[in-house]
């Protein structure tokens, strides 16, 4: 009975997408309808049903587009009528299911759901980027969820590099598996960076100034001028005041505050330590062995290598200051980068900053820039820091 039940079900949901899609149907019903499919597909990843998921996922995508339509159009005829009559009215907004997020997870990290995978994470893809900003919220936690996924086909991969062929070789991804969550959380982490709050707030609307006696701002500017006369050292000395430290200080504290509460700079921050132990430790170094299943693993290690060089080049060409300070960061503190010696995770760290960055002079630039930001007052400063905690 379980195949005839398959089929019956499947019909009725192919038909119940084409009443809500030509909008037959009244938007209470489709607010019943939501939970309800939202429980189903929970049910068929942890009941390991699979024939039903991508059904079910576009038809949920049907709902959620109905919904966000109703919402719209709504509102646009409350800003009619408070217009008309000069006071504002309440506006509605798209509500997301508390279990929409977690069904989405776990749709993505249970391992016997991993063959119906690519349905979940293009549903996610199309999803968000449509209705934004209603699925703005759920991209924190699922950029969460893909980084520790890719973190447990890390670790898979490289005990599967250090096994011998008596203790046989565990399940590792495949570099589809692979690029399949790099490709989403590059995605997702553009898609959380949209808005300009996130990873570069802007400052307020005080002018920069310029430094007395510097031809270029920043670090930079103290630098080509240290053969100045005594009277600039004078100035720039008297700049650095007891009020000036203390204003730091609290500003420092100010946008710690601000940055936690950023979910997309987050995501960026989480993305980059995910994408920094993949290229330092997806490095095949075994060229002599021949056997298949070593040849399989090596591709797997150059494919992905290759896939999440791709990926971080993209997000510097977007948010340069923001990757950089990351790749700092992660380099001095995080422990996945030293699981191959000492001499790997910095010879490694430096070889993608020359893929990243055109030229020497550029880098420090880049590094004078953002102690630059750090050690101005408040009047000079024409950016917030990238990193707070940096």
């Amino acid at each position: 009975m379980e195949p005839l039940n398959t089929v019956i079900q499947s019909s009725a949901i192919d038909l119940l997408q084409a009443i809500v899609a030509r909008g037959e149907i009244e938007m209470l019903t489709v607010e019943m309808l939501e939970p309800v499919v939202i429980g189903k597909l929970f049910l068929c990843v942890h009941l390991h049903q699979l024939d039903l998921q991508n059904k079910l996922l576009r038809f949920l995508h049907s709902i959620i587009s109905a919904s966000t339509s109703y919402t719209h159009n709504v509102n646009s005829r409350t800003e009619d009528r408070s217009t008309e009559s000069s006071h504002e009215l309440e506006k509605k907004g798209y509500t997301v299911n508390p279990l929409l997020t977690q069904t989405i997870t776990d749709g993505i990290v249970v391992p016997r759901n991993r063959p119906v995978m690519q349905h979940w994470l293009d549903f996610v893809l199309m999803a968000v980027s449509q209705f934004q900003p209603a699925l703005k919220g759920i991209i924190s936690p699922i950029v969460d969820c893909l980084c520790r996924q890719l973190l447990m086909f890390l670790s898979d991969a490289l005990k599967a590099s250090q096994s011998s062929p008596d203790d046989g070789y565990p399940r590792v991804a495949t570099d589809a598996e692979f690029s399949m969550l790099l490709n989403a959380l590059e995605r997702l982490i553009v898609l959380g960076l949209t808005q300009k709050s996130d990873a570069n707030p802007d400052e307020d609307d005080t002018p920069v100034q310029e430094r007395p006696g510097a031809e270029s701002g920043g670090i930079l500017g103290y630098v080509s001028n240290v053969f100045a006369t005594d009277s600039t050292t004078t100035s720039v000395e008297h700049q650095l005041t007891a009020s000036d430290s203390m204003m730091f200080i609290v500003y420092v504290l100010y946008l710690t505050t601000v940055q936690s509460y950023s979910p997309g700079y987050k995501s960026l921050h989480e993305g980059i330590r995910v994408l920094l132990a993949i290229w330092v430790n997806m490095v095949w170094h075994d060229t002599n062995n021949v056997r298949p299943e070593v040849d399989s693993l090596s591709m797997i290690f150059n494919r992905t290598h290759s896939r999440c060089r791709r990926v971080l080049e993209l997000l510097f060409r977007t948010h340069p200051m923001e990757v950089l300070e990351s790749i700092i960061e992660y380099w001095d503190h995080d422990v996945l980068m030293r699981s191959k010696g000492s001499d790997q995770p910095a010879a490694a760290v430096f070889d993608l900053v020359d893929v990243l960055i055109a030229n020497a002079r550029n880098a420090v630039h880049m590094i004078c820039d953002s102690i630059s930001v750090r050690i101005s007052n408040s009047s000079e400063r024409s950016r917030r820091p990238a990193n707070a905690n940096l």
